[in-house]
């Protein structure tokens, strides 16, 4: 890879008590032009300044958890090399500042504001979740602040609009929503599907995405049911999709504790599809079920699995494996996504002409994975921006089927759309 070297302190403080209402109060000396902040904020002769905002209580912690461990690991090994060397000759610690915000958009925001404002950052990096990152998008353009890799698949983090905002390292939903329609054409041609939706925006464009891809095809939908991420029990949901008989079950929503429920009700109705795919898949979430439950769950997973010894997933448990409290509470699995995105962020930063905001931003609405990147993704050749016409980083998915009684991801093949995946507005936003 790329010679990078990086040093961290990671920084992980409770909810911000601040309201935000209608956007941050972004402000401060020394902005250039109509930007609120200096273009080259967050950064000294001997450190760079990352930031970020993700859920590290409340329901969806332990995906908060897992990636703050997994940034922190990665910032750890590069730290033991000596921190990165920018193109002026400079090596720069990164001290990465994590805030907690509950899974609460509002609360994104104010940790923004704050990070911003008070810690100075020179970009974010890795902010949790759709709805978080469509609250802080206007603040960010204000501030000519780069926000990069963020945890969501959304197709609107790709609006022209909102430039200083970039795709992340999930698949762009509505692709997955598409290579969910390929794999069951491929595999039951004809088949019948019953799906449960959330009753979201990100429910809704996985849903469109396969609309789109079964189209022209003899695949039909039975059954459409919604649920609630707040839903305590999801009985009734259940007993109606198991009624269709349907060949295939979707589950088209989000991770977290509902996603458990899910399965497990979908479980007790003795119902038995033919394929069942499971959407935002979490292992965490699924290995709590009984074996059978889990046992042949077809998801998407671009992640290398932890058995398949490279050097670079060699180093990935090493490295990892120091956080002893997050592998107890997550597990190493967990732990991968954070790694990657902290990875390909330095990388990016190490091959700055120059460290300001802008370079950065124009980096990104290029970016393509180096060649020589030794990296634990498993389709990292299909990461590639080209902003504004081809705006999402990933539209390819990596078919996994889950082996319940190994709890390990079994990797099948790549799957890539067959539809066109340019910019469109598939949000009320």
């Amino acid at each position: 890879m790329t010679s990078v070297r990086v040093a961290a302190s990671l920084v992980l403080t409770s909810a911000l008590t601040l309201s935000a209402c209608g956007g941050a109060t972004l402000g401060g000396g020394g902005a250039s032009g109509d930007c609120l902040t200096r273009p080259d904020q967050g950064i000294t002769d001997s450190t760079i300044t990352l930031g970020s905002s993700m859920p590290l209580s409340g329901q969806a912690a332990g995906g908060g958890i897992a990636t703050a461990a997994g940034m922190k690991a990665y910032a750890a090994y590069v730290n033991s090399t000596g921190g990165i060397e920018g193109s002026d000759g400079k090596s720069r610690t990164i001290e990465l500042v994590i805030h907690d915000d509950g899974g609460v958009p509002s609360r994104a925001l104010a940790n923004v504001n704050k990070l911003i404002n008070e810690d100075k950052v020179f970009a974010l990096v890795t902010v949790w979740g759709t709805a978080s990152n469509l609250a802080i998008r206007a603040p960010l353009a204000k501030a000519c602040l780069p926000s990069i890799w963020p945890m969501t698949g959304a197709p609107e983090i790709g609006n022209p609009k909102y430039p200083w905002q970039t795709g992340g390292i999930l698949a762009n939903s509505y692709a997955e929503g598409a290579n969910i329609a390929r794999v069951v054409k491929e595999e039951l041609p004809g088949a019948t599907v019953a799906i449960l939706e959330q009753n979201d925006d990100s429910g809704a464009v996985l849903e469109a995405g396969f609309t789109e891809g079964i189209k022209g095809s003899d695949v039909e939908v039975v059954e459409r049911v919604l649920f609630e991420t707040t839903a305590a029990d999801l009985s009734s949901e259940a007993t109606t999709l198991a009624a269709s008989k349907a060949d295939v079950f979707l589950y088209l929503g989000s991770g977290g504790a509902v996603q458990t429920l899910a399965l497990q009700r979908i479980g007790d109705t003795g119902w038995k599809p033919r394929i069942r795919y499971v959407a935002n898949f979490g292992a965490l979430f699924v290995k709590p079920l009984p074996v059978e439950v889990q046992d042949g769950l077809y998801h998407n997973e671009n992640m290398i699995g932890i058995e398949e010894k490279t050097p670079a997933m060699r180093l990935y448990l090493k490295w990892a494996a120091k956080d002893e409290a997050a592998v107890k509470q997550v597990g190493i699995e967990s732990l991968r996504t954070g790694w990657v995105t902290l990875q390909l962020t330095a990388t990016t930063l190490g091959d700055l002409p120059e460290l300001t905001h802008q370079e950065l931003i124009d980096a990104m609405h290029r970016f393509r994975t180096p060649e020589d990147l030794d990296t634990i993704y498993r389709v990292g050749d299909e990461i590639a921006i080209d902003f504004p016409d081809k705006p999402y980083p990933v539209t390819a998915t990596a078919l996994n089927r889950w082996n319940g009684k190994t709890q390990k991801a079994e990797f099948i093949k790549v799957m890539r759309p067959e539809i066109s995946l340019g910019y469109r507005d598939l949000t009320d936003q």
